[in-house]
């Protein structure tokens, strides 16, 4: 398994191209930093709602990228502190998911333009 990892691994750095300052090292970035601050809020909100962790993250990833189905809502049962917690994680939240999505489209902007173009012409080799 530990060969199947280091192959993963590989061929992530190879496809993102991380190893080299640019869009792919900085979605990269980005992923990591949405994906922990999604796991800290969603410990955030099941902490203070009483829900599990599951459902923790997922009501912070559908608030953070504005699907908002209505599921699960936040009881503001404090007197106002409640609110001001789920105001100032959302706003963050917003900023951050916003930042991955345009990191995203930059990555496949860069990538795509050269996936997309059509190959150069051959030039034939005369005998």
């Amino acid at each position: 398994a530990d060969g199947l990892d280091k192959a993963s691994i590989a061929l992530l750095v190879r496809l993102l191209r991380v190893d080299k300052p640019g869009p792919g090292r900085r979605a990269l970035l980005y992923v990591g930093l949405a994906l922990a601050y999604w796991l800290l809020s969603g410990g955030i909100f099941a902490a203070t709602q009483g829900w599990d962790f599951f459902t923790g993250f997922y009501y912070a990833f559908v608030t953070f990228s504005t699907i908002g189905f209505g599921h699960y809502t936040i009881s503001y049962g404090d007197g106002g502190g409640g609110l001001a917690m789920f105001f100032l994680l959302s706003l963050a939240g917003l900023v951050v998911f916003a930042r991955l999505v345009s990191e995203l489209a930059d990555l496949l902007a860069a990538r795509g333009s050269a996936c997309l173009a059509p190959p150069a012409p051959r030039q034939r080799q005369s005998s």
